[in-house]
C-alpha cells in the first residue's frame, strides 16, 4: 500500500515536470521598476503561470508556465493589456494612456 503511494506521488511529481515551459517574451515600453512590476503582475495573474521574472536591461520576460493551461499567445495579450507590446502584440493605447507617466 505505502509502496503504492509512493509511485503515484513520484509520477505525479515527474508529470507536473513536464507540463512546465519557459519562454522569453521580448517586451517593449518597459522603462521602470514600476513597468517591471506592472509586466510581472498581468503575467502572474493568468491561470497556469507559475513565475514570471522581469529583467529591465534586456527588456524581456522570462515565464514558467504550464502550456496544458495557458499558450504564449495568451501570455503576450496579458502584457499588452497591461500597457506594454509583448513580442509582436501590440499593447492596448487604452491601458497604456492609464500607466504612471515614467512607464510611457
Amino acid at each position: 500500500m505505502m509502496r503504492s503511494v509512493v509511485l503515484l506521488c513520484a509520477t505525479l511529481i515527474a508529470g507536473s515536470a513536464f507540463a512546465q515551459q519557459v519562454s522569453t517574451i521580448t517586451v517593449k515600453g518597459a522603462k521602470c521598476s514600476m513597468c517591471v512590476d506592472a509586466i510581472a503582475g498581468a503575467l502572474t495573474e493568468v491561470k497556469g503561470v507559475q513565475s514570471a521574472k522581469v529583467d529591465l536591461k534586456k527588456k524581456s520576460a522570462t515565464v514558467t508556465y504550464d502550456p496544458t493551461v495557458v499558450t504564449l499567445p495568451e501570455l503576450e495579450k496579458a502584457v499588452a493589456a497591461a500597457g506594454y507590446t509583448a513580442n509582436a502584440t501590440k499593447r492596448d493605447e487604452k491601458a497604456y494612456k492609464n500607466l504612471p507617466g515614467c512607464c510611457k
